[in-house]
């Protein structure tokens, strides 16, 4: 069997700390929250340029059929592509689903 100190402070309530019949109190309550978004990407391509970027290579083959000649030429280039992106956003109606504890009627 338990025993109890009936001389102990804690049995007792204590003075309350508010000023003049005021009190403040802070809860914290969890609660989820969905918003949905709706993103929609676009791309566009602008201008596109490109340059030359060293001297051409030459190749010079002698064909035998004829008095013909061939040539092969390559040529290093650099080619610059400017892609502008965007990114419009729709944002919906949000909801909010408090998270309360059940109440369980059965033990009432």
């Amino acid at each position: 069997m338990a025993q109890f100190d009936t001389k102990s402070d804690d049995l007792f309530p204590k003075p309350c700390q508010c000023a003049d019949g005021e009190c403040t109190k802070v809860i914290c309550k969890e609660a989820e929250i969905t918003v949905p978004i709706e993103l929609m990407p676009t791309a566009s391509v602008n201008d596109i340029s490109m340059e030359c970027c060293s001297d051409p290579v030459v190749i010079c083959s002698q064909c035998g059929c004829d008095d013909s000649c061939q040539l092969s030429i390559t040529q290093k280039i650099k080619i610059k592509i400017p892609i502008t992106y965007r990114l419009n956003t729709c944002i919906g109606k949000s909801e909010i689903n408090c998270l309360c504890e059940k109440c369980d009627t059965s033990e009432q």
